[in-house]
């Protein structure tokens, strides 16, 4: 966790703790973190402690894409998972499923029932 974030957490602590906050972790740069699940180190973990943290992930966030109509968000991983934030909706994701290419990109559909995930090989899934 690098200095800047540490000061941000402590400076923001109060703050935060009002808040559903999750930690996101790059992680490794091989496929580690797309087939298990990495815990946080020593500095993340203890920042996440002080902010009352929900969650961390370690995976490598490949795509964001708003929620149409409401306020939130969802991230997707190169695994196919879909993390989701503020009042978007959950509709699925492809973390439980063999993929023969890693995610690269999330879109909402254009009826807002859901969204596209695609792959480095140009595959793409609608999940609603």
């Amino acid at each position: 966790m690098n200095r800047d974030a540490r000061h941000c957490a402590k400076r923001s602590a109060s703050a935060l703790r009002q808040r559903a906050v999750w930690c996101v972790s790059s992680g490794p740069l091989d496929v580690s973190a797309t087939t298990k699940e990495i815990p946080p180190v020593k500095q993340v973990a203890s920042a996440m402690a002080s902010i009352g943290a929900w969650g961390h992930l370690t995976v490598p966030i490949v795509g964001i894409s708003t929620s149409p109509g409401v306020e939130g968000y969802w991230l997707v991983g190169a695994n196919g998972g879909v993390h989701l934030f503020g009042a978007a909706v959950y509709y699925g994701d492809m973390s439980r499923i063999r993929l023969n290419q890693p995610v690269v990109g999330i879109s909402a559909t254009s009826d807002g029932g859901g969204y596209w995930l695609v792959a480095a090989d140009g595959g793409r899934v609608r999940v609603r």
